[in-house]
Formats: C-alpha cells, structure tokens, sequence
C-alpha cells in the first residue's frame, strides 16, 4: 500500500494504490484518487491503509465462500 501524498497538482488529492496477491498471483488491486483532500503524508497514508483494510475484509470472506482458509492478511504501508 502506497499514497503519494497531493499528488494532483491541481485538485492537491492523493492517491493511494495497493494489490493483493494470492498464491504470488495478483488477484485485486486499486489505483484512484481519494475522495478527500489530506492535510499531511500521514492522513494520506492512514486513508489508503483503511481502503486497503475494507478491501481485505472483504476479499478474506470471499475466498471463505469459496473454501479456501486464510488464517490472517499482512498489511505492508
């Protein structure tokens, strides 16, 4: 998980990104603007590590579904 903090010049949003891989095969990822502006590299940071968190939750219970267990997600920010 990354966010590059005011990235747009113009509109001074970042822009976080993550992947999450399965087996070594990317099976998610996201890239797009926040829809807030952060006022430090820190809040841009903590936004995208909650994005990516929701994103883990819900890709956790859908792997669930299909019968594989996974015991716990690790987070790199």
């Amino acid at each position: 998980m990354d966010a590059n903090y005011a990235g747009n010049v113009d509109t001074r949003k970042s822009l976080p990104r993550f992947v999450f891989t399965l087996f070594g095969t990317a099976v998610t990822w996201k890239a797009n603007q926040q829809s807030v502006v952060a006022l430090s590299t820190t809040q841009a940071e903590y936004i995208a590590l909650v994005e990516g968190v929701k994103e883990a939750i819900w890709l956790k219970g859908m792997i669930g579904e299909m019968g594989i267990s996974q015991g716990c997600v690790k987070i790199h920010c």
